[in-house]
């Protein structure tokens, strides 16, 4: 990035695209999907190269965060939390996700089904995990909804205390689920009401994100990375040093 070059607001301009990116994406997949916006965090002064969030956000109070409606059979059966906090990367040159936070809520119900959260800053949690909140009941009643997705029984789970405090692990910094990942197991598991064109915009966003991911990783292993194109029949000239490995980011929990 250039020194002429104003850090945050660059970042706004990058998040900015983001969301329109984004917002129309989901507008493929779900009926009556909000619009995404891109908002200076307050607490941007705190750092250096400042921190943008990516979320629908409410007409009433500043950085509120909005939940949207999931249809099953036009009917509103779930609500849908999504918040994308984006940063720079280690090297200031990349838009990365420093928080997001993925909500699912059976309707009129104050505590989630399950969320998925990603930390790029963990504290004594993984970086990347699932929090599963509902009881069994919950999760039965509502796939009784739905005329269409996964066919036959599902396995039952015993009820356990607290289950919502266990974060089950997936797949760290780079190898993490995707907005759509998620979405695509609502509408598979639970029916939800889609547009016609919806897998294929799933499909879409699960690459692009994946590719951009898959750009960290060779950037977190470079020579794992060369040694994988060598294999390939590439030729590979490593610079001079040659980028260490991002060990931190690789055995990151």
């Amino acid at each position: 990035m250039s020194e002429e070059v104003d850090p945050v607001n660059e970042l706004k301009r990058l998040a900015d695209e983001f969301a329109d990116t984004f917002s129309s994406r989901l507008q493929r997949i779900l009926l009556d999907a909000p619009t995404f916006e891109a908002v200076i965090h307050p607490t941007s002064s705190d750092f250096s190269s400042g921190r943008v969030v990516v979320a629908p956000l409410s007409s009433h109070e500043p950085m509120e965060v909005r939940e949207f409606p999931l249809k099953i059979s036009r009917q509103t059966r779930m609500t849908l939390f999504v918040r994308l906090d984006c940063c720079w990367d280690s090297g200031q040159d990349f838009l990365a996700v420093d928080q997001s936070y993925v909500k699912v809520y059976a309707s009129g119900s104050s505590e989630p089904l399950f969320r998925v959260e990603y930390l790029r800053r963990p504290d004594g949690v993984p970086a990347s995990h699932v929090q599963v909140h509902g009881h069994r009941d919950e999760w039965v009643h509502l796939m009784m909804f739905g005329d269409r997705g996964r066919p036959g029984k599902r396995a039952k789970r015993d009820k356990v205390a607290r289950l919502s405090e266990f974060h089950m692990p997936t797949g760290g910094h780079r190898f993490r689920p995707c907005v759509e990942d998620i979405l695509q197991s609502l509408i598979e598991e639970f029916g939800i009401d889609v547009n016609e064109d919806w897998k294929r915009a799933v499909e879409e966003g699960r690459a692009e994100f994946r590719r951009l991911q898959l750009r960290s990783a060779v950037r977190d292993s470079p020579a794992e990375a060369a040694d994988a194109l060598v294999e390939l029949g590439y030729q590979v000239v490593p610079p001079t040093p040659q980028p260490s490995e991002k060990w931190e980011r690789l055995a990151a929990h």
